[in-house]
């Protein structure tokens, strides 16, 4: 019985760090029934614990960002989670679980990353680019891209020129002049992961 309440316990503390960083919708109750058997798995199991390889595979096939890894360190840090001193192949378990419950809804961080973009292309193409920039960026984070303007606020600033007279700019500015480039998708997708990840704020659950 004491376990079965260290149990809920644990649960709440983790719902409370994942409804701190995202903005989940009607999946929540599957993901929170997920969490609960995991975490069951953590207090009550006993012998060797593994992932099923196949999920683990896929995990890994989807490489965590930062602010994934960091959700689900806070979670592992729970004073409660370290007090059960998981052996490291459980601890893996546990981990590449969290990650694969989290990964679906890695787009509905609950921070919203404005973007704004400075082009010297036509209207009708320039459109086209900040499309592209969004549809490319959606799948993994929750951002906002539009076109610049001058007293709007941005995290983030993609120019398609660069140009003495945007080192006034005041968010951080990332020039990107081709799209087709793979280095400059990736370029763009580090760039929001580590203004994601520097916008982490841990709840510091006691």
């Amino acid at each position: 019985m004491f376990k079965h309440s260290k149990c809920q316990q644990l649960l709440e503390q983790a719902t409370t760090i994942l409804t701190n960083s995202y903005n989940f919708n009607n999946d929540f109750n599957a993901l929170r029934s997920s969490l609960y058997f995991t975490i069951n798995k953590l207090l009550l199991l006993d012998g060797y614990y593994y992932s099923n390889s196949i999920l683990s595979l896929e995990a890994k096939k989807e490489a965590s960002q930062p602010f994934e890894e960091k959700v689900i360190a806070e979670i592992l840090n729970i004073p409660l989670a370290q007090s059960f001193k998981l052996n490291p192949y459980k601890l893996q378990a546990i981990r590449d679980n969290l990650k694969m419950m989290i990964y679906p809804h890695k787009n509905m961080k609950r921070r919203c990353i404005s973007i704004g973009v400075i082009s010297q292309l036509p209207i009708a193409t320039r459109y086209a680019y900040i499309t592209e920039i969004q549809n490319i960026l959606s799948k993994g984070h929750n951002i906002s891209v539009n076109d610049y303007l001058e007293q709007a606020h941005y995290d983030l600033v993609i120019a398609a020129f660069n140009l003495q007279d945007l080192a006034i700019l005041k968010a951080p500015t990332l020039y990107l002049d081709d799209l087709e480039v793979p280095n400059n998708v990736k370029l763009l997708e580090d760039a929001v992961s580590q203004l994601e990840s520097a916008m982490y704020q841990p709840l510091l659950l006691n």
